[in-house]
């Protein structure tokens, strides 16, 4: 039920979105590839991955961000999104996400992406080893951060595994 109370939330987004604007434009596709670069060094970050200490990773998400991981209770907020990934550290260290987004609608700062992820750890030669694929629905809102511009963040995070 919480699964689809989310997709709900998240289809409402969509489709405000998408009455005005409509399909991306611009650099949106560089910005993707920059927050999952950041996000991929906030998990492999020596506190996240020694220490297990993944706080740093809070601030690529909205204050109010909500992960539905497929087989893990929703995450409600940054404080529960860090304990999920916490967890999935927990599992294995080295763990980390790349994406690539294959259909993406943007709409003044709210961004929607949908596309395929496969998430990787390192093998004994800390060499990149995909581990499995998912299916991703990522929203992302542009905030404006003090000194720095408008940086996107992570508002909802909705995927599944790929058999």
């Amino acid at each position: 039920m919480k699964v689809l109370i989310v997709t709900s939330l998240l289809l409402f987004d969509v489709c405000i979105c998408m009455r005005g604007n409509g399909r991306y434009r611009g650099n949106v596709r560089n910005e993707l590839v920059k927050f999952m670069s950041d996000f991929k060094a906030a998990l492999m970050d020596p506190k996240c991955s020694v220490d297990l200490d993944c706080s740093g990773a809070a601030m690529l998400f909205t204050e109010d961000a909500i992960m539905s991981v497929q087989d893990v209770p929703p995450a409600y907020g940054t404080a529960e999104v860090v304990k999920v990934i916490q967890a999935f550290k927990n599992q294995d260290r080295n763990i980390y996400l790349g994406a690539s987004f294959e259909d993406i609608t943007q709409c003044k700062g709210i961004i929607t992406a949908y596309g395929k992820g496969t998430v990787f750890s390192l093998d004994a030669q800390d060499q990149p080893m995909a581990l499995y694929q998912k299916n991703l629905v990522f929203t992302f809102h542009r905030e404006k951060e003090r000194r720095k511009g408008r940086k996107l963040k992570l508002k909802y995070w909705v995927d599944n595994n790929i058999p």
